[in-house]
């Protein structure tokens, strides 16, 4: 580690003020570094960081303080400059992206080429945010290249212009996306649209029964607030040539250790023909109509539902 500075002291005051700095760890990074102390506190603080190897940012400097969480294990390519810069009680944070590569070695998410500015600030003036990725993988499902313009200010980000992200052989829309910090608290919520996905694709993709029929859906609002994700709305599925509603949709504790999903279906003209040929439990034909309440799912697995089913009238 090497360090360099100059800066003075004034005893009437005792305030210290750093000018300039320039800290080397060797075949780390290298940063810049300027100060202005009081004993009540940083008066100005500017931090950075030249272009460096992410990998190895990662490795020494942020994997010891993830521990224990959805990040904790990366490998990851590419380049990362960064800046943060304080004045009183307003920060800013700045991420230079270059050509990343992020794996992690849980194969939960993958992401390929990612490259832009990332930034946010509790201060008053907006500063732009441009992300852009070539590829991406998220629990087995393929997303294709997509591009996120956003803006931050005072501890908040919004969108810049609707948001198009491809997902297998469809495509969410997502229309308003916010995202706001109170205290220790980060909460958010997003609008939108599904786009058509197919079932073949997408239950082949999650290890599913092949299912014939599509996934669709408009989203009003998804928030995400004391650890638990809301849907308000309803999505539709086409499925079995018939149509499944799903409503009151929401996840408690996510990334927790036992999430618990909470859901109310309908079901409405099932063709029993379709369906039979889908699971291997005899050979039906016919519709059938019903309904599953109170659904809830402990670590993705049935607790408890209220459920029937019925055939049409006559």
């Amino acid at each position: 580690m090497k360090l360099l500075a100059q800066g003075s002291w004034s005893p009437d005051n005792n305030h210290w003020h750093i000018e300039q700095s320039m800290i080397e760890q060797q075949h780390v990074l290298t940063s810049d570094l300027a100060l202005m102390w009081s004993p009540t506190g940083i008066k100005k603080l500017a931090l950075s960081i030249h272009e460096t190897d992410a990998a190895i940012l990662y490795e020494h400097w942020l994997q010891p303080f993830l521990y224990d969480t959805a990040i904790s294990d990366l490998s990851l390519m590419g380049e990362i400059a960064a800046e943060f810069s304080r004045a009183n009680d307003d920060y800013q944070v700045h991420l230079a992206l270059s050509d990343i590569d992020v794996n992690d070695n849980l194969n939960l998410f993958e992401f390929e080429d990612i490259s832009g500015q990332l930034a946010w600030t509790s201060g008053q003036q907006a500063i732009p945010i441009n992300l852009f990725w070539q590829r991406a993988e998220l629990l087995s499902l393929p997303i294709g290249q997509s591009q996120f313009n956003a803006v931050t200010q005072a501890n908040q980000l919004k969108l810049g212009s609707p948001w198009y992200i491809p997902l297998l052989d469809g495509q969410l829309d997502i229309n308003q996306f916010e995202l706001i910090r109170s205290g220790e608290t980060l909460q958010w919520q997003f609008a939108g649209a599904l786009q058509p996905i197919s079932m073949p694709i997408l239950s082949q993709r999650l290890g599913w029964p092949e299912m014939e029929g599509k996934l669709s859906g408009i989203i009003p609002k998804v928030s995400y607030r004391d650890q638990q994700i809301q849907v308000d709305g309803a999505l539709q599925v086409n499925i079995f040539e018939g149509t499944s509603t799903i409503s009151n949709l929401r996840l408690a504790d996510p990334f927790g250790a036992i999430p618990q999903l909470y859901a109310d279906i309908d079901l409405d003209n099932f063709d029993l023909e379709t369906m039979t040929k889908t699971y291997d439990f005899g050979d039906m034909t016919g519709t059938v109509s019903g309904e599953v309440t109170n659904l809830r799912l402990a670590n993705w697995q049935p607790v408890a539902f209220d459920g029937y089913l019925e055939t049409p009238e006559n």
